[in-house]
């Protein structure tokens, strides 16, 4: 049976209701409500091709095989019993996502705590948005430790956040006491969601971490409704900075090469001298220049206009999220504008404040036929 239990969407079990061991036929329609009103802990969902999946903390990991490995507390006996491949290496593409996810679910874990910073910095992520634009369902596709689903959660009216990453267990606390908010643990590669599911999507510091872009952004955009709104953040490729930025990008991205090729720990107390000795003064000579009249002169001051007013914590934080990740992409406006027709957004807009790129695209009314976005560049 496929019949809807309430008014937000969600459908009855269709193979077998495992509250009360008997297939869905015999399951009353009123008792559906009982499990809409609860929490899943632990257990096992089974997918309509007959794949299963652990809930583990009171999240679903709706993951491929070689993915089980970022899952702690899956038991040997569990994936004996649904799992055959669970030893499987997976592909290069799986490899480095694995990489990715590791590195931020170790950064995640430790900069678990929610900061008074992040307030500020949401209001500036989310300023192509307008209040009304989170109504309805809402996809934090790659959602981290939580911090701007805490925001857009308090906006809306249900949200998923997914992430591939441990940082999910993160999340649960961050999200804690919004019984609209959600957390899933899949890739985006492969979401566990119909096609036109969501109002509004977006995706903030996410993307350009991913092997391949441009798949990744179709991928999720599947998802987003005819009309919906799809936000994104990508790194910049300093288009609309002077020349020396581009000088000092290239030394950069020579540094990020080594040490996001360190353990962590040692990663993380580079990024934290880093924080100190770089991002830290370059704010502060900024603020000195403003405070003398040149504010026009301090927004030229490398990572001074977006970390202006922000704690150290917020700047340790950041560094490691810029230094510690292999894979980094960088783009253009003109780029992701090409991107984005692609896969069938239009009217990108673009946000003029830090920071850059972020942009905002409505989803065609009308999908068009079926696009070949394999592959993407810097």
């Amino acid at each position: 049976m496929t019949g809807t239990c309430d008014p937000a969407g969600w459908h009855r079990c269709t193979r077998w209701c495992g509250r009360y061991g008997r297939s869905p036929e015999q399951v009353e329609g009123a008792a559906c409500q009982a499990c809409l009103g609860e929490d899943l802990i632990e257990g096992t969902l089974q997918s309509q091709d007959g794949v299963a999946y652990p809930v583990l903390r009171g999240i679903p990991r709706v993951l491929g095989d070689c993915y089980l490995t970022l899952v702690s507390g899956v038991t040997g006996e569990w994936l004996k019993r649904h799992r055959k491949n669970s030893a499987a290496s997976g592909t290069e593409f799986d490899r480095l996502q694995i990489q990715t996810a590791t590195a931020f679910g170790e950064e995640w874990r430790y900069f678990s705590q929610n900061l008074a910073d992040y307030e500020e910095s949401a209001r500036s992520y989310f300023d192509l948005l307008a209040p009304n634009d989170f109504s309805g369902m809402i996809l934090d596709a790659g959602c981290g430790m939580g911090r701007w689903a805490r925001y857009a959660g308090g906006r809306g009216q249900t949200l998923i956040a997914v992430d591939l990453s441990s940082a999910v267990d993160v999340a649960v606390r961050t999200l804690e006491n919004m019984p609209n908010a959600h957390i899933i643990q899949a890739d985006l590669h492969q979401l566990p969601f119909r096609s036109a599911t969501f109002d509004l999507i977006y995706s903030l510091g996410v993307l350009h971490h991913l092997p391949d872009p441009l798949t990744g952004l179709d991928r999720v955009v599947r998802h987003l409704k005819p009309g919906g709104k799809f936000l994104a953040y990508f790194y910049y490729a300093l288009d609309n900075r002077p020349r020396y930025f581009h000088v000092l990008l290239w030394f950069v991205t020579g540094l990020r090469f080594v040490i996001s090729r360190l353990p962590h720990r040692a990663a993380r107390v580079i990024c934290c001298a880093i924080a100190l000795t770089v991002y830290w003064p370059l704010v502060q000579f900024g603020n000195c220049l403003r405070a003398i009249g040149l504010e026009r002169v301090a927004r030229q001051v490398p990572l001074y206009e977006f970390y202006t007013g922000k704690s150290f914590r917020s700047l340790f934080n950041d560094s490691v999220d810029r230094f510690a990740t292999r894979v980094e992409f960088r783009f253009t406006r003109e780029r992701i504008r090409e991107m984005f027709a692609k896969v069938g957004l239009l009217n990108a807009q673009f946000s003029n404040t830090t920071p850059f790129w972020k942009v905002l695209g409505v989803k065609a009314a009308a999908s068009a036929p079926s696009r070949n976005v394999e592959g993407i560049g810097p």
